[in-house]
């Protein structure tokens, strides 16, 4: 992502971080989804996502989503 591409996407992404911190774990989710949409080659999104699954005992997807973030 480049110009206003990638502020767009740092905003959602920093926007999922707050919110991560807040403990509002489920919108946090859904910004890191949305923010790994318009950036899919950075792994910060996917990271976090894996993150909130461990969290959430999910561990299965946690994997899958760490996996995301090495490709």
């Amino acid at each position: 992502a480049s110009g206003a591409g990638q502020s767009r996407f740092e905003a959602e992404l920093q926007r999922a971080v707050a919110l991560f911190k807040q403990d509002r774990l489920p919108e946090a989710e859904r910004w890191f989804h949305r923010a790994g949409l318009l950036n899919p080659a950075d792994p910060r999104p996917f990271i976090n996502v894996a993150m909130i699954y461990r969290i959430w005992g999910h561990l299965d997807a946690a994997v899958t989503w760490l996996e995301k973030a090495l490709v």
